[in-house]
């Protein structure tokens, strides 16, 4: 039989992929936080991050991927 093995990303470089899945976790934090201490509305704003990964998942689209593409070249 063969082995069953863990996907595990590669950590030594910065790619736009991590830095996108990184971005989106701080962003689902802060938006939380916001909603449970601030205002309920700010759900609103995790709803649409949590959107944003579906998509850039099945179609590879992102808005912010490419900005973090142009800024991590220069």
């Amino acid at each position: 039989m063969s082995e069953k093995k863990i996907y595990c990303m590669n950590t030594n470089i910065w790619t736009v992929e991590r830095a996108m899945f990184i971005f989106g976790g701080i962003l689902t934090i802060i938006f939380s936080l916001l909603a449970l201490f601030v205002h309920p509305k700010f759900s609103y704003a995790t709803v649409f991050v949590g959107s944003m990964f579906i998509i850039f998942a099945t179609t590879g689209y992102c808005p912010a991927a490419i900005l973090a593409a142009k800024l991590m070249k220069k």
